[in-house]
Formats: C-alpha cells, structure tokens, sequence
C-alpha cells in the first residue's frame, strides 16, 4: 500500500504533484478501493471511501476530487445516476479540465442524456481526458459506439469503435468488438468499411484551416469538425474533397440527414466518375427513408394451450414447413424454441422437385418459432413474424385456422424493425423442399439469384430514381448517376444476402458504361483503400504491397466479387510468389466459386492451390484437405469420373498414412454416397482439429459457417435496417 510505493512518483490523482505533497494520507485506502470496485464491491468501496474522505482537508482540492470522482463512479456501477452527475459537477466546479472528472461525466452523460444530448459532454472527455484516461476514454467511445448502433447510425458505430482502439491499443475489447463489425456481414459493406479524409497540398493557403478541422476530426469530435470544413466550404464551395470531407465527418458524427445531402454534394464536385458514384451510394445507405417508403417487421404473440398436439397438428399442414432447430450457443441465455416453422403461400407438394420454377415454386410468407412453458405460471408461447399488417393477418388467420382454440391471441403486434418498400420485393423467399438433391439445391438457389436480378429488380421503382424504376429510368441522362449507384447499391444489397451479383451484366442491360478503372496518384491509395473504391481502382498501378494490402481488405471485409479480381491480380504478381500464403488464397477463391456453381473456375483454383500445397511440402494433412475439397467441388457433377478416383486416393493413400483422419474422410463418402469399403463404417464421427482448422466440419463438408465461424449468426432479414 503506501508504505509500499514510492512517495517522489507522481500522485495518481492526476495533479502533476509529487504523491508526498498531494493525496499521501489517503492513497492507501484509494488503493483499496480501486482493488474493491474491481472486483465489484461497491458497497464496501462506498464506506471505506467515507474514511478516505474524512482524511481531507479543506484545502486539498485534488484529494477531495479524486474521493469525489471515485465516489461517482462508484455511484454510476450501482445505478445512481443524477447523484454520480452532482458529484462530478462539484469537481469540474473546482477543476473544470480534471482528466477522471471530464471522462465520468462523459458517461454519465451517455447513459442520462442520450444522443445527441451527449455530444458536448463527450467531446470535452475526448478533448482533455484522452491522454491521462485512455481505458476510460476508449469505454466511453465503445459505449457512444453501441448507442449509435441502436439509434441506427450505423458508420458512426464503426467509426467510435476504431476511435475506440486508437484511444486505447491495449483494449482488447474494443479491438475485438471492432473487428467483429468490421467482418459482420450482416451490415451493408459501405457502412462497415474505413474512409479517410481527403487533404491538401502543404503550399494550399487552405491548410492552416484544414488541419483545425482534420485535428477537430482526429480527436473524434467529429460535428465540430463537419462545422470546420463547412466554413471552409462557404468560402471555396468548389474545392476538391472538401464535400467529401464534410459528409464524412457528419456520418462519423450520426448526423445522417446532413451527410446525406454533403455526399450528394460531393458527388456533384468529383472529376472521377466513378469516385462520383461512390459519393451517391453512401448517400442512399445513409438516407432513412420515408415513413410511407417502408414497412414494419411485425410479430404476433399466442398463448399456445398444448405444444405438443400443436406440433402434432401443424406437422400435418404442407404449408407449415418445419425447421430444424439449431443448438443453443452457450451465451444465449434465453430460451430454445421447442420448434420452428416457415409458413408457405401454397402446398409445397403439389410440384415435383426437378419441375420446380419462379412461377410455381412455394414462397414464404413468414415464419413462426414456439416455445415451451417456461414456469408454472407461464403458458407456453407461439411467436408470428411477417412483414406489414396485412401479410401479418394473413399468417396469423392461418395458425389460429389450423390450430382451432390450442392458441389465444397475446396483446397486439409488436414492431421490429423495417424494410424499405423498394427491398421487399426482392427477398429471397423461395421454399426448397428438403428431399431435394445437393446439386438440384445450388441450381434453384442460382435460378432464385438470376430471378431477383434479372426479373424482379429492374421493375421495382426506386426513391432515388424520382419514383421510376431502373427500366423506366434507362437511357434517361438526368438519371444516369443515379442509375449507376442503384447498380452498384444491387450489389451491395446482393453481398449482405449471398447472391450472385455480375455488375458487369446489370450495366450492359440497363446501357450504362461498364466500370472505368480510376488513376492512383502516388503516396495515396493507403489512405483511400475502401471497397467502393477497389471497386474501380487500377489495380495494375498499385505497387506490390499495396496489391498485397488491398487483397487483405477485401478478405477482411468479405466481398465475394471484388476479393476474386483483387486475388486474381494478387497471385499473377510476380514479385508476390513469395509473400502470399498462396494455397490459402487459393481455397477461399475456389469456395467462392463453389458457391457461385462456377465449378470450372473452383477446380482451377483447387488445382492451383493443391500444386502450391504440394510445392511448398505442406504437411500430410493438409494435403489430405486439397483432396476433399475437390472431391466436395466434383459432387456437384454427379458423372464426373473423377469422383471415384478421388475416393479411391483418400482410401487407400491418405487414411493408411493419416489415420486420423479415417472417420472424416468416411463421413464425406458416406454423404456423397459413394460406393466402396468405407460404407460399412458405422462409427460416430469425429471432428479431427487438422481439418477443423481448414473448415472442415464433422462431416468432411466445408461449410460457409465453418469459413465464417467469427459471423454472427442471428435471423437476418434481408435488407433490414
């Protein structure tokens, strides 16, 4: 305690005294107290506070704000808000920039006032306390971050995270919670990517103000700096990136209405085409449409009198297609459902699996989960969700028509959310059966992609188009930018939902200029390396490393189109043979094309990687996953002759050699239902963690969860906001 520390080092009151002529009579209880709140004793740290308290005399401002900073903390852990905010106001009375003070009251102000009520308390906490409290600063930013999320303002999160990280590098929370949004799919990829501030030249006699804002900026205030390069911008409207910079900042800030309009603004100012485009498709991802322009995911809830005659009833209903019920994560703590149901507009039965199409197959309309009693007192629950009151009572008239009086109504429908009118139409809601094959499965998932492509979206209108749709919309020059963006917003609407998006087509039909490759000035592609701008970046002009680093980002942020032209040109680059690990980059382009049913260019790539595998005399085992993995690709072409003889070689060369692999390697022929001295196996299989590690499930299969372990897996409805 004190006796044990070192009177001469500076007090951790933050006065800048020496501990021997500031806060040395109480120092030992503080340390107390600080081990007593770390291990959540509120209480205890509470009353051994008031003798710390006692101990201060009148004059010791910085001891009195040190108990009084503490004490509010303290308070804020229990719950007792406005008290915690009096205390900390008494110590900014005194002491208006005391470094703990400003960062509590940051958080008080979070949690009491909201956003953007705030705002001025948090910036003064980035401003002054950053240096002197970096946890409790980069809490702070994670904790505005998760209010902005819930509020919808989706790029502000992103951007508090990564504030979050740069507060504290040693936070390994926040580095975690930022790498998860960063990859979560989930999220449209322009709002979950990384942008930079555009600058200018040292000689600009725009600099001085530039670098007011850009530090405005770099501290995280970012509606102050917005305000910064907008006075700049009455002055010189017309100068290159400063709209962009001023959308950004708005955006950073969950100003979304003010970005929107900026990015519109700046698209008008931006020479590049394309970069033009970029502008207008954040601008329609930040735009929170009209109350008219959307519609509510609603649920219903019933009381449901006996589950398992329920069960025994709506498993009788072709059109109540059951679900299998997935296993609990660990750290879900709420309750299972007993069972799970999609609920068709039609008798899926009634059409033959190989004559299935987009005019006769079933569709789902909504789905249902239903819940066990979870006490005595508690009846059991049947939850209804579907999109719009229409559909809604559509879907409920269905349950309570097949259920009869085993289910009563539980208050009203509750709202969750909602899409955007002009998305509704393209959700993928086809019904495919489970009796159908593997390969008839990809086929009619491709046919359900080209469909919403090629038929139903070129006839949705759209806002952004003035009420036209893309077709009415074609060939009319007023609209051709913002054409281009519904074009470039398709795929990112098609990213955040698995489809297999080809912009190439889309422009052609629609008679808009396929992408132009944009020039790379020297010294800047590290600072404007965003998706949108890979998109039509010149990938040739780029140096080895940054090729290298775009390839990564890509990866990073999983975009399935873009990570096949950057890989590509990746490994094509002589002078990166050696630094990539070419076999890994090579199985996560032959997975892409696998799922895109692109099965030449999958066995290409197999092939590459399986050559590059054995070149670099990787171990066995994964040698043994080149193998299985090209089996899997093969499985798709059901007379493809090397199907046996790729069996054949896992039999009899790898499972001798590795025999632990022999329950997977059984596993996968066995569901393949290929024929040899392996289907008399009847042993549990085995996850063998050589495999596992390459995404190799229990079964032999690869998996997309198995590639995208760390994606979070809750329902997503497609297009969700």
């Amino acid at each position: 305690m004190a006796g044990e520390m070192d009177v001469y080092q500076l007090c951790p009151c933050g006065s800048g005294k020496k501990l021997k002529f500031c806060c040395h009579a109480i120092v030992s209880e503080m340390v107390r107290i600080s081990e007593l709140q770390q291990s959540h004793q509120h209480q205890a740290a509470l009353k051994l506070l008031e003798t710390a308290e006692k101990k201060v005399q009148p004059r010791e401002v910085w001891s009195r704000a040190w108990v009084k900073t503490t004490k509010a903390f303290l308070l804020f852990a229990m719950g007792t808000l406005e008290e915690a905010r009096r205390l900390v106001g008494e110590v900014l009375d005194e002491l208006p920039e005391h470094p703990l003070a400003v960062a509590v009251n940051g958080v008080l102000a979070i949690s009491i006032d909201g956003y953007p009520g705030c705002t001025r308390a948090v910036y003064r906490a980035f401003q002054i306390a950053a240096e002197a409290q970096p946890y409790l600063v980069s809490h702070l930013a994670t904790a505005l971050a998760h209010l902005m999320m819930s509020k919808g303002h989706v790029l502000a999160a992103g951007q508090y995270l990564n504030l979050a990280v740069r507060f504290d590098t040693e936070n390994e929370e926040a580095a975690e919670q930022f790498m998860a949004f960063f990859r979560d799919a989930r999220l449209a990829y322009p709002l979950r990517d990384a942008y930079a501030l555009e600058t200018v030249p040292p000689e600009s006699p725009l600099k001085p103000q530039f670098d007011k804002a850009f530090d405005l900026a770099a501290r995280g205030c970012y509606s102050d700096a917005a305000k910064a390069f907008g006075a700049i911008a009455r002055q010189n409207p017309q100068q290159p990136g400063l709209w962009w910079n001023i959308a950004l900042c708005h955006a950073w800030a969950g100003e979304d209405p003010l970005a929107v309009e900026a990015f519109k603004a700046a698209a008008g100012n931006e020479s590049d085409f394309e970069s033009s485009i970029d502008c207008l498709v954040l601008s329609r991802n930040l735009r929170t449409p009209a109350e008219s322009a959307r519609i509510s995911n609603l649920s219903a809830l019933y009381n449901v009198e006996s589950v398992s005659k329920l069960l025994t009833i709506l498993d009788q209903k072709p059109e109540f297609a059951r679900l299998e019920v997935p296993e609990q994560d660990a750290e879900d703590d709420g309750p299972r459902p007993a069972a799970a149901y999609r609920i068709l507009d039609r008798n899926p039965t009634l059409i033959a699996s190989a004559d299935l199409n987009a005019g006769n197959i079933a569709h789902i309309i909504g789905e249902m989960a239903i819940f066990d009693r979870q006490s005595e007192t508690s009846p059991a629950k049947a939850v209804v969700t579907g999109l719009g009151q229409e559909r809604l009572k559509g879907l409920t008239d269905a349950l309570t028509a097949a259920a009869g009086e085993l289910v009563t109504a539980d208050g009203t429908p509750r709202e969750h959310g909602f899409l955007r009118n002009e998305l509704v139409p393209l959700i993928q809601d086809w019904h495919f059966p489970s009796d159908l094959t593997p390969v008839r499965l990809a086929e009619l998932r491709l046919a359900s992609h080209h469909h919403i492509i090629d038929e139903v979206w070129p006839k949705v209108a759209q806002e952004s188009l003035g009420g036209k749709t893309p077709l009415e919309a074609m060939g009319v020059p007023e609209l051709k930018s913002a054409l281009v963006a519904a074009a470039v917003d398709l795929d990112v609407f098609c990213e955040k939902n698995g489809i297999v998006f080809d912009e190439a087509a889309v422009r052609r039909r629609l008679e808009l200029p396929l992408v132009a490759e944009s020039p790379v000035p020297a010294g800047t592609f590290r600072r404007m390396f965003s998706i949108l701008r890979l998109r039509h970046v010149a990938l040739s002009q780029l140096t080895d490393d940054e090729l290298a680093l775009a390839a990564d980002h890509a990866m990073r942020i999983g975009h399935s189109t873009l990570c096949c032209r950057i890989l590509t040109a990746a490994l094509d680059r002589p002078g990166l043979q050696d630094k990539l690990d070419t076999p890994r980059l090579c199985m996560y382009l032959s997975r892409v094309y696998a799922r895109r049913l692109d099965i030449d260019a999958a066995l290409t790539w197999a092939a590459r990687g399986k050559e590059a595998c054995k070149t670099r005399k990787q171990p066995l085992p994964d040698q043994a996953i080149w193998e299985i993995h090209e089996l899997m690709i093969r499985a798709n072409r059901p007379d493809d002759p090397q199907i046996a003889q790729l069996a054949a070689t896992l039999w009899n060369y790898y499972v001798p050699k590795i025999p632990e692999i022999r329950e997977t390697v059984v596993g996968v022929l066995n569901e393949l239902s290929i024929p040899g001295p392996w289907n008399g196996s009847t042993t549990p299989l085995d996850t063998v963690e050589s495999l596992a590690g390459a995404g190799v499930g229990a079964s032999g299969l690869w998996t997309p969860e198995a590639e995208t372990g760390s994606q979070p897996s809750k329902l997503w409805l497609p297009g969700q906001e």
